[in-house]
């Protein structure tokens, strides 16, 4: 993803900035997943999967927490091998840029989403506290556009 490019755009909306490198390695990735595994399913899945794991405990917080512990390798294998693919990790393969729009009015917001679509990005709405977040919120609760090239 061309991050330059995205800058130039965002340069016309002082208070929106990027977040990230552009490109986010396997390592940070996993912290991630580690810290947020249920908005990893298909992670989870394979979790499950790979070692055999009780489905009952997925609702049980704390497990989750240590769901990963000990399987580090596993997990950045699977990251890995996931970023390849068409709906991988879209910040481990390069193709996403996380862009804060918190200081935005809803109008700018707005405005910037339109002139995003119209360079061929797509956008996940995220409202994010910390290492916590949702994903596919409405543009008034959004406070960042996690930014995808359309190619991959």
């Amino acid at each position: 993803m061309e991050k330059q490019k995205l800058q130039r755009i965002l340069d016309k909306y002082p208070g929106a900035f990027i977040t990230d490198s552009g490109i986010r390695s396997v390592a940070i990735q996993a912290q991630f997943v580690q810290a947020r595994p249920k908005q990893y399913p298909k992670t989870l899945r394979q979790a499950v999967q790979a070692f055999d794991l009780d489905e009952k405990k997925l609702t049980d917080d704390n497990y989750l927490k240590t769901l990963y512990k000990g399987r580090e390798a596993w997990l950045h294998q699977t990251i890995r091998e996931t970023a390849r693919k068409q709906q991988g990790f879209y910040h481990v393969a390069g193709h996403a840029i996380d862009v804060s729009v918190r200081r935005l009015s809803l109008e700018q917001k707005r405005r910037l989403q339109k002139e995003l679509a119209a360079e061929g990005y797509s956008l996940i709405m995220e409202r994010v506290r910390g290492m916590q977040a949702k994903y596919y919120v409405s543009i008034e609760r959004a406070n960042v556009f996690h930014v995808q090239s359309g190619t991959r």
